[in-house]
């Protein structure tokens, strides 16, 4: 059997390895990889890889956010909101292109690849957005549309009128769990009530049983007094 300092060793070496690994990584991803961000099913950015900072706004003062539309440059938040939504919904990546914005105080475009993956084995759903600016090539990169402003507008507003419609039945559903739940704790509160009676019943009746055995205690007292006394006369009669 290797010795317990030797074992310790190694995994010192592979813990080294692997932090060392893990910086070569992340040098390799901000130096080539196109500036990317990857959002929870609640647009939570998690990570952020390359220089995908520069499409971003500085975080305010006070509450902090990792909310995308709440971060990115202001410009590209509708193009985004409209493009997580259709990757949701068609299930298949949705690339836009030479969408105009400010970066630093200059005009630039912008290309964006959103793409939705569905919760699988457990994992939790997540999106994966890809920013550059419209001059970045690539040899793999695919067709791509130019955003319209006025139709992927209207396009968002018919997709929220339609969530809009499916509201009222999730708050129905959400309300009869309400009612639902309302009514087990209504009945677990009146069980409580029914139990707290009963101890109460209870507390009542150990109250008179113990006066019964005070009072039954006060007399013990007296007879115990009464034969000392009367002990005590006995003795003074034998007693010469």
């Amino acid at each position: 059997m290797r010795p317990v300092s030797n074992l310790l060793r190694s995994y010192r070496l592979h813990t080294n390895n692997a932090n060392r690994f893990e910086h070569v990584k992340d040098h390799l991803i901000n130096d080539f990889v196109p500036s990317c961000l990857d959002l929870n099913s609640e647009h939570q950015a998690v990570p952020i890889y390359g220089n995908a900072n520069k499409y971003l706004i500085r975080f305010p003062v006070g509450r902090l956010s990792t909310n995308i539309h709440e971060i990115i440059v202001g410009d590209l938040s509708v193009a985004l909101d409209t493009a997580l939504s259709r990757a949701k919904t068609e299930v298949k990546p949705v690339f836009y292109s030479n969408r105009q914005t400010t970066i630093n105080e200059k005009p630039a475009m912008v290309d964006m690849q959103v793409e939705f993956f569905p919760e699988k084995n457990g994992d939790s759903a997540y999106f994966s957005v890809v920013l550059s600016d419209s001059e970045f090539k690539s040899s793999s990169r695919k067709t791509s549309a130019v955003y319209d402003y006025s139709e992927e507008t209207q396009q968002r507003i018919r997709d929220l009128e339609n969530e809009l419609l499916h509201k009222p039945e999730h708050l129905q559903v959400a309300n009869e769990e309400l009612e639902t739940t309302n009514e087990e704790l209504q009945a677990a509160n009146e069980e409580l009530m029914s139990s707290n009676e009963e101890l109460q019943g209870t507390n009542e009746e150990l109250q008179s049983v113990n006066e019964e055995l005070y009072t039954v205690n006060c007399e013990h007292q007296e007879k115990i007094e009464e034969l000392m006394t009367v002990n005590d006369d006995m003795d003074n009669v034998i007693r010469p």
